[in-house]
């Protein structure tokens, strides 16, 4: 089974698609992501002591600045 399945997982591995939604590693996450719940009247949760940084910077504020 081994033999079937490692080519599949090397090629996943090593080929990143092209439309798949990148984001900056401490980033809040893709930006696209708010857009698909706010289609269905949510919002992502954001913990008490981060709201002003989030409100100020959105999805492009770094994580790390809160360590």
């Amino acid at each position: 089974a081994w033999k079937l399945l490692m080519p599949i997982l090397e090629v996943w591995k090593n080929t990143a698609p092209s439309d798949f939604p990148n984001y900056a590693v401490g980033s809040w996450g893709p930006e696209d992501v708010q857009g698909l719940l706010d289609q269905q009247g949510h919002r992502w949760p954001v913990p008490t002591e981060l709201k002003r940084y989030a409100q100020k910077g959105g999805g492009k504020t770094p994580l790390k600045k809160f360590k």
